[in-house]
């Protein structure tokens, strides 16, 4: 399985060669397109409970009009508490972009993200019922849809928000990041 998928990552990147940006390689978000509707679907406060057995593995979202890949592998703690140390990778060179560790608060998962030409930012993780969603009905989503909102630690009014796609069950996805 793990060969299958370095071996389509390995066959996107070659399709992708020629699109080289000022920033390095890029996988067009094409690739993950969805008619989401509204720009703001998301019903914040309405968060489900977070589901920390089904957010391990590695995950993909949109960032700036390229995908980009997450790395979530949740820890238990000596206190009983649980963590989730994220890894933010380059999906086309398997670069490691950044690193963090999160925890749980009213449901929501924050973490501070640090690392190379990323500098540094908080991450939110928020998972939704979709039935809360406000989003076109011909869409078709899972019926937990988990959504990642990124701001600059200087101005957390400028947050991105997008939605999260698991690609796989492996914590350290196509890269062997662990």
């Amino acid at each position: 399985m793990r060969q299958m998928l370095l071996a389509g990552v390995i066959g996107l990147s070659l399709g992708f060669a020629s699109l080289a940006s000022a920033q390095g390689m890029c996988m067009p978000a094409k690739v993950m397109a969805r008619d989401d509707g509204p720009v703001d679907p998301w019903p914040f406060g309405k968060e489900l409970e977070f589901p920390w057995r089904g957010i391990q593995g590695t995950w993909a979202a949109e960032i700036n009009g390229c995908v980009t890949y997450f790395a979530f592998k949740t820890v238990r703690q000596a206190n009983n508490d649980r963590v989730l140390n994220v890894k933010e990778f380059d999906p086309v060179t398997c670069e490691l972009k950044s690193r963090g560790v999160g925890f749980e608060r009213s449901r929501v998962v924050r973490a501070r993200m640090s690392g190379g030409s990323e500098g540094t930012y908080d991450m939110r993780i928020h998972v939704f019922n979709r039935a809360d969603m406000k989003m076109k009905e011909k869409v078709a989503t899972p019926r937990t849809v988990y959504m990642m909102a990124m701001s600059s630690v200087w101005d957390t009014k400028a947050a991105v928000a997008t939605r999260l796609t698991k690609v796989s069950n492996d914590v350290g996805g196509i890269c062997n990041l662990e």
